[in-house]
C-alpha cells in the first residue's frame, strides 16, 4: 500500500484521510483510473495536510500529462527516484 501525504497550500487544520478505492479506482482491472485520481487529489488539495492511501496494484492513466510522465520515466529523464518524482509531478500537474 502506498500512502501519500497531500501537501497543497498551507495546512489550515486537521488533515483528512482519503483512500483511492473510495473513488472507484480498482487496481489491475485495465480500466482508466484518471478520474478517480483527479477526484481524490482534488479532495486532498481542498483539505491541505490530508493523506491519500493508494492500495497496491497497477493503475491506468489516460490523461495526456500522465502519459508524458510515464514516457519520461521509462526513458530515464527523472533519474533514479522515478517513483517519487513521478508521483509528486503527477499530483502537481494532473489536476
Amino acid at each position: 500500500m502506498h500512502v501519500a501525504s497531500c501537501m497543497f497550500g498551507q495546512q489550515t487544520g486537521r488533515g483528512l484521510n482519503y483512500n483511492l478505492a473510495d473513488y472507484r479506482a480498482i487496481p489491475d482491472d485495465g480500466l482508466d483510473d484518471s478520474e478517480a485520481f483527479t477526484f481524490a487529489l482534488n479532495e486532498c488539495r481542498n483539505n491541505p495536510g490530508s493523506t491519500l492511501t493508494i492500495p497496491p496494484g497497477s493503475y491506468n492513466y489516460r490523461k495526456s500529462k500522465a502519459l508524458e510522465f510515464e514516457y519520461k520515466a521509462i526513458n530515464g529523464q527523472y533519474g533514479e527516484d522515478v517513483q517519487g518524482v513521478f508521483f509528486l509531478s503527477l499530483v502537481a500537474n494532473m489536476l
